[in-house]
């Protein structure tokens, strides 16, 4: 499916935070093994209303350079949670000086949890460490499992979410971080199993839907509409589908002397349905080979 980093930028701004953070508050520098001076960002992951720890939760942390530093990326990664809910990971040194950071959180069942990706993040001052809590609401994930029509997983399988109305589409979840989107769309493992933890079904907007695409290069694609609509499970929405195998389509591209073109380009668009989103394709490109031989599934 095609989504447009620019389109994806201009409802960046529109993102909000939807559950509440303790204030951050300093703590002690501490060393890297070489002696270096590091910053070090923790805290705890729990249940808004009970208090209660979340280990099922996910950190993301987002690190933006100081306009000094020498590597002037943003980098990210994923840190783990603990039985007590408890998360903990260093920041590399060249960011923690004046860097800023970016913080999501995801568990399933709860609503995602974002700090500093519309506001001014927070930064380090003078490479001290920082400590405070995510604090998650109750909210809405999807779920599921993709198989064949034989009932065999499906590994591999993409999975991705767009708001759709009459006339536009808009991806209020994902943002853009250096030349990539993020999120990254959700991929099916080896028991065709996948799950979407950033979900914001409180930003539908009037005439739009929630649209859910399924992607795989062997097989038919299918979209699931309204997902907004569908009832969940302690906040967990379900979709198992099963995805028919696709039609293969090989020919060879010549020129008009009827010689072959290897290394030619052959692209394939999936015609509309009138009751379809207008603003998702499904694509399939090919390159051809020495001989002008093309294959597309």
């Amino acid at each position: 499916m095609i989504k447009s980093l620019t389109s994806i930028l201009v409802f960046y701004f529109a993102i909000l935070a939807n559950s509440e953070a303790a204030p951050f508050k300093e703590a002690l520098v501490t060393s890297s093994t070489d002696g270096s001076l590091q910053g070090v960002i923790s805290g705890k992951v729990v249940d808004v209303q009970s208090g209660k720890p979340l280990p099922q939760a996910t950190v993301f942390l987002f690190v933006d350079p100081a306009e000094s530093a020498a590597i002037q990326k943003t980098t990210y990664w994923k840190v783990s949670v603990n039985k007590q809910g408890e998360f903990k990971s260093n920041i590399p040194t060249d960011y923690s000086k004046g860097g800023r950071i970016r913080v999501i959180a995801q568990a399933p069942g709860y609503a995602e949890y974002r700090l500093g990706v519309l506001e001014n993040a927070v930064s380090f001052k003078d490479r001290e460490d920082v400590c405070f809590d995510i604090r998650m609401r109750n909210g809405k994930t999807l779920s599921g499992k993709i198989t064949d029509t034989q009932g065999k997983p499906i590994e591999g399988a993409s999975l991705g979410l767009t708001l759709s109305g009459p006339n536009w589409c808009a991806w209020p979840q994902s943002f853009g971080v250096n030349d990539e989107v993020w999120p990254p769309d959700s991929k099916t493992d080896a028991q065709g199993n996948w799950q979407i933890l950033g979900f914001p079904a409180e930003k539908t907007r009037k005439e739009g839907r929630w649209v859910l695409t399924v992607e795989h290069p062997q097989f038919i694609p299918r979209i699931v509409q309204f997902v907004e609509r569908l009832k969940g499970r302690d906040g967990v929405v379900t979709i198992n589908l099963s995805l028919k195998p696709g039609l293969k389509l090989t020919g060879l591209v010549v020129d008009t002397q009827e010689r072959p073109i290897p290394a030619a380009q052959v692209d394939a668009t999936a015609a509309h349905l009138p009751e379809e989103p207008v603003c998702i394709q499904f694509e399939q490109s090919a390159t051809c080979d020495a001989n002008g031989k093309f294959t597309l599934t």
